[in-house]
C-alpha cells in the first residue's frame, strides 16, 4: 500500500510540475511587408518565449534566419526582383511549439510597355498617319523626344491594349530622318521607339532607243528602288540587270531610288536623254 501511495505521490508531483510550463507564446510584427519590383532586403521582429521556425511560401522570399532561440527577435529575408508584368504575394510562417503567425509579403508588378510593332519602324516619306499597337500594364504618358515637328502625336487609347497615332510630314528630303517616342510612368522611362521615315526617293531618268539596256549604276547606304524600263516592266532595281526590247523605242528608262548618293550609266549608246539631276 505504501510503494502504490508513493506512486500515486509521483505522479501528482510530475503532473504539477508540467502543469507550470508556460504556455508557447508568439508575437511577430509588421503583419505585412510592402516591395517595388526590384525587391530588397528586410527584417522581420519577432518575440517568442520558446525556438521558434521561420519558413517562406515562395521561392523569391528567401528567409535568411531560419530557425532561432527565445533570445533571438529578429528573421531577415530578401526579395527577388519581379521581373513580370503583374503583382504577386508570399507568406513568411513563423511558428513557436504549435503556435503560427504569419507575415504577408507583397510585391509590385513590373511596369511593362511592349510595341508590338517593334522598336524600330520604319514609314514611307509620304505624309501619312500612322498606328502603332502598344501593351501595357500601367497608364503611360508618350513624348516624342525630338525638337522636330515633322512627328506629331494624336493621341493613345486604351490601356491593357492599347494604340499610339502618330502623324508624319512629307519628307521633302533625300534623307532619311528619325525620332524617338518614349514612354513613361510617373517619370519612369519604360521604353522607347526608335521611328524612321524614309527620304523622297531620287528620280534617274534616261531616253534611249536601243533594243537592249543595261541599267545604270545607282547606289548608296541602305538603297532601295524600282526601274520602269519604259515598256510597261517595272522591277526591282539592280544594279547588274539588264532588259530586252520587243519593240522599237525610243524608251524612257525610269529609276526610283531612296537612300541613293551616286549614279553612272553603263551604256552610252543610243542615248536621247539623261536627266540625274535628283543626285
Amino acid at each position: 500500500m505504501k510503494k502504490i501511495f508513493g506512486l500515486f505521490a509521483l505522479c501528482a508531483i510530475v503532473f504539477a510540475v508540467a502543469s507550470c510550463k508556460p504556455a508557447p507564446a508568439l508575437t511577430v510584427s509588421p503583419a505585412s511587408c510592402d516591395f517595388g519590383a526590384d525587391g530588397g532586403k528586410q527584417t522581420i521582429t519577432v518575440t517568442a518565449n520558446y525556438a521558434w521556425t521561420a519558413s517562406s511560401s515562395a521561392n523569391w522570399v528567401k528567409v535568411e534566419t531560419a530557425s532561432g532561440t527565445k533570445d533571438d527577435t529578429s528573421i531577415s529575408f530578401t526579395v527577388a526582383k519581379n521581373n513580370q508584368p503583374d503583382g504577386r504575394e508570399a507568406v513568411i510562417s513563423v511558428t513557436c511549439e504549435d503556435v503560427v503567425q504569419t507575415v504577408k509579403i507583397i510585391q509590385d508588378q513590373r511596369n511593362t510597355i511592349v510595341s508590338v510593332n517593334g522598336d524600330d519602324v520604319s514609314f514611307p516619306w509620304t505624309a501619312q498617319n500612322v498606328t502603332l499597337e502598344m501593351s501595357a500594364n500601367v497608364d503611360y504618358v508618350t513624348e516624342v523626344s525630338t525638337s522636330e515637328s515633322w512627328i506629331r502625336i494624336l493621341g493613345t487609347k486604351g490601356l491593357t491594349a492599347s494604340t499610339v497615332n502618330l502623324a508624319l510630314d512629307e519628307n521633302d528630303s533625300f534623307s532619311s530622318r528619325n525620332a524617338t517616342l518614349s514612354f513613361s510612368y510617373n517619370g519612369e522611362l519604360l521604353k522607347q521607339v526608335y521611328v524612321t521615315q524614309e527620304g523622297k526617293p531620287q528620280t534617274l531618268i534616261v531616253v534611249h532607243n536601243n533594243s537592249s539596256f543595261k541599267a545604270p549604276v545607282v547606289f548608296g547606304f541602305g538603297m532601295n528602288g524600282t526601274i520602269a524600263w519604259g515598256d510597261g516592266s517595272i522591277e526591282k532595281y539592280g544594279s547588274t540587270g539588264s532588259h530586252n526590247y520587243m519593240s522599237d523605242g525610243p524608251f524612257e528608262v525610269r529609276i526610283e531610288a531612296t537612300q541613293a548618293s551616286t549614279a553612272s550609266m553603263n551604256d552610252f549608246v543610243g542615248l536621247e536623254k539623261v536627266d540625274i539631276s535628283a543626285f
